[in-house]
């Protein structure tokens, strides 16, 4: 039988949490899935952890190390189903994800359903959850049908954007018209601003559906590097591009979100300039290449967003320094 959903799981050194990421798939409420967990090249016993599983749903490849977003891509390839849902490998699902998202995209006959989650950590053995952050955006957007672009704007302005992929339920064809950039940090970013102009609908579902586990050698939790600076440059200059083409009544809201990733750029500036062995030449080139860009408006616009993202910055450092 056909899958209706393709859950899609691009896997690297996670023999510790595999197992528990695939378990939270099988406990799923909704049986017509499959879900394609590609090996990408790990050192250690992810793909023998990833093999003890028989559900013949529960597709395994393994291949040379080819980065995320390829990986992501590949797997977008490979589905057979009607919908995706990406789900990181160290991440797990409530066991009603899937059907409450199905049941609504088919409903409705919608081209994405979005939903909230919640970060945990283990410490010696104790699981602890973090309530209340990033994406819990219960208190700021309403449960209904938006346009696309309508909910890009809205989360813009009331500041909760979720980036994040998994926390997406897509249809494919959807999927294949904007994919992952090969080698770009920092992906579901430039992701999710190509997504959303090409939905005609998407539903938001305020269930903390996704449960995103926090570790210390994550991306988002590493220091600042030099590539992460360059891709937050391709980022910048898309949404320039984006800019430029978008009818009158959107450029605020393009405007809007460009100041939200050099608020990122300035943070990250910021700690790659005060960290050791930086190449701060290199740094500082990609950095005028990124501020240099665009008409006087944008520039100055950025120069602004840059300097306040790395003030703000510099004074938090500060600031707990001293507590």
């Amino acid at each position: 039988m056909t899958p209706k959903v393709s859950i899609i799981i691009p896997a690297y050194n996670v023999e510790k949490y595999i197992a528990e990421c695939l378990r939270s798939v099988l406990a799923q409420t909704f049986s017509a899935w499959e879900a394609l967990v590609i090996d990408d090249g790990s050192s250690d016993d992810t793909l023998e952890v990833i093999r003890t599983f028989n559900d013949i749903r529960i597709k395994s490849f393994t291949q040379e190390n080819i980065g995320l977003s390829a990986t992501r891509n590949q797997g977008v390839k490979m589905a057979e189903g009607k919908y995706v849902l990406f789900l990181d490998s160290d991440d797990r699902l409530q066991k009603e994800t899937i059907e409450k998202c199905y049941s609504l995209i088919e409903k409705y006959n919608l081209d994405a359903v979005t939903f909230d989650g919640y970060d945990f950590i283990e410490k010696n053995g104790t699981e602890e959850i973090l309530e209340g952050g990033y994406f819990d955006r219960s208190k700021k957007l309403e449960e209904k049908i938006y346009s696309g672009q309508e909910f890009l704007k809205r989360e813009v302005f009331q500041k909760s954007v979720v980036v994040s992929a998994p926390f997406y339920f897509v249809k494919k064809e959807k999927l294949v018209e904007v994919l992952f950039v090969k080698g770009l940090l920092h992906e579901d970013v430039l992701f999710h601003y190509q997504l959303m102009p090409l939905l005609d609908n998407i539903y938001y579902l305020p269930k903390k559906f996704y449960q995103r586990r926090l570790r210390e050698n994550s991306i988002v939790h590493t220091t600042a590097s030099l590539k992460s600076i360059e891709s937050y440059q391709k980022i910048i200059s898309y949404l320039q591009k984006r800019y430029f083409h978008v009818e009158s009544n959107q450029k605020k809201l393009y405007r809007k979100i460009i100041e939200k990733n050099m608020l990122q750029v300035g943070k990250l500036g910021k700690r790659f300039f005060f960290s050791k062995n930086a190449n701060k030449k290199q740094g500082f080139r990609i950095l005028k290449d990124i501020l240099n860009q665009g008409s006087f408006k944008i520039i100055f616009l950025k120069y602004i967003y840059f300097l306040m993202g790395a003030i703000y910055y510099v004074f938090a450092d500060i600031k707990s320094f001293v507590k």
